[in-house]
């Protein structure tokens, strides 16, 4: 009979049958941030139940920085270019410098939680301009990052890159749908590090 029991991301979701199951059971540990979907019913009531989203954050905001530096630096095109038998895009960029750079770049966010600030501060140093849209992040956050909050329609025009770092609510499951995608300027990039069904493309 388990008095605690250690979860992960691939296990499955419990609800108040897991009393049932368990009935010594006093402490979940999850490997992971989010636990108010994983646990129904009664169970965050009677159970102590720890979370880990510090080192799942840090990691999630590393990859959201490593995608924005690889998209913003253009670096499929320099690659398909490089492999062609000829100098031509050297030529190019001797000629005319490198238009592709993250440095200075205007960058959309939709969402600014744990994960969204880290990322802020991981990519400080490239003078990021961001366009956050998240109506439960208090207005002071942005003396202390170098954001905007803007509304979702003004954070959709005006982002060639966006990243998604919203939870995925009742509220944002299909935010962006085939209309609000529409907005989005010709060749834009999403680099989703949050939940595949805030996208909602046939909507």
């Amino acid at each position: 009979m388990a008095d605690a029991l250690i979860t992960t991301w691939d296990s499955p979701a419990f609800g108040d049958e897991l009393m049932e199951i368990a009935p010594r059971l006093r402490i979940i540990a999850h490997c992971g941030g989010e636990v108010k979907k994983r646990f129904t019913g009664s169970l965050l009531d009677r159970l102590a139940v720890t979370t880990a989203p510090e080192p799942m954050g840090r990691a999630t905001a590393e990859l959201a920085a490593a995608l924005l530096l690889y998209c913003g630096r253009g670096i499929d095109h320099h690659r398909a270019r490089l492999r062609k038998p000829n100098n031509e895009i050297y030529e190019h960029v001797h000629l005319f410098g490198t238009p592709e750079s993250l440095i200075g770049r205007e960058v959309g966010m939709l969402g600014f939680g744990r994960i969204g600030r880290k990322i802020v501060d991981l990519l400080r140093g490239f003078d990021l301009r961001w366009r956050v849209h998240d109506p439960y992040a208090g207005s002071e956050l942005a003396q202390k990052y170098p954001v905007e909050f803007v509304s979702l329609e003004s954070l959709l025009k005006a982002s060639d890159l966006l990243v998604l770092v919203a939870a995925l609510t009742d509220q944002t499951r299909g935010i962006l749908d085939r209309n609000k995608l529409a907005l989005l300027p010709d060749g834009a990039t999403i680099i989703n590090v949050a939940r595949g069904d805030l996208v909602v493309p046939w909507m």
